[in-house]
């Protein structure tokens, strides 16, 4: 992998800045690029909202995202891998879906230890009592499953943290597919490649097979229970975060700056 130049850097950050966002929070990345990139923006070399980061995700021993990850075959890593991330200067820890809960108690034990709090993404388990228990600070996503009264007051109790990524969820019901005036938007137009809003403007005319319809039908369920989650998390006090995940079609976030 090899990250771009500093011209990059700027086209990078620039959207951020444009669309009036000072700070942002990296929630996995090639190690290299990200922790340059924030020290770059904090020398004020280049531009840029303040970058907290993660640095890359703890994973299990086949990481989903191999670019991005660190593999954790044994308790045994532990110490050494957060002593790590530790002299990177991360801010948080980001666990991934193939840790197990043991693994998870004790990453998150560690990192407590250098006060580096942990946050995590295990799919349909965001959520989950038992991962609450193993010492996490947040999900890296709110459950897209309506949840229950005890999970809603569990995560108060425990203090546990949610970044919604409301609009991963909402990108799955196309309904911003329905209206695409936006498209012309400074915010959008300005930063997003021609081939990109064609791209969307093309898909907005497509007519769904019934499989597809169907899966936009389960789509706007799932939609409706994260909402549902949020408003009750809010109503009882959670801490929430809105986050964006990774780019898919009508989710607009700076590109990185990645090639391989």
């Amino acid at each position: 992998m090899a990250s771009c130049d500093v011209l990059g850097y700027q086209i990078y950050l620039n959207s951020f800045l444009y669309s009036g966002v000072t700070t942002v929070l990296d929630t996995g990345n090639v190690p290299p690029f990200i922790l340059q990139l924030r020290a770059t923006v904090a020398s004020r070399t280049i531009k840029g909202p303040r970058i907290y980061c993660v640095g890359p995700l703890i994973d299990g021993p086949d990481p989903i995202w191999a670019s991005i990850s660190v593999a954790i075959t044994s308790k045994y890593q532990i110490p050494s891998i957060v002593a790590q991330l530790k002299s990177d200067r991360v801010d948080l820890l980001k666990l991934y879906s193939g840790l197990s809960d043991r693994l998870v108690r004790g990453i998150s034990a560690e990192g407590k230890k250098n006060n580096l709090r942990t946050i995590i993404d295990q799919g349909y388990r965001n959520g989950s009592i038992d991962l609450m228990d193993e010492g996490i600070a947040g999900f890296a996503h709110l459950p897209s499953r309506e949840v229950s009264d005890d999970v809603i007051n569990h995560a108060k109790d425990k203090s546990i943290f949610f970044i919604s990524t409301l609009i991963l969820g909402e990108q799955d019901t196309l309904s911003r597919l329905q209206d695409l005036r936006y498209l012309q938007d400074p915010l959008v137009a300005d930063v997003t490649p021609p081939s990109q809003l064609q791209g969307l403007r093309e898909l907005a005319q497509k007519s769904l097979a019934s499989a597809d319809q169907e899966h936009l039908r389960q789509s706007q369920l799932r939609f409706q229970g994260a909402e549902s989650n949020v408003k009750r998390l809010w109503d009882i006090g959670v801490l929430l975060a809105a986050g964006t995940d990774a780019p898919y079609p009508v989710i607009f976030k700076a590109k990185d700056c990645i090639t391989s």
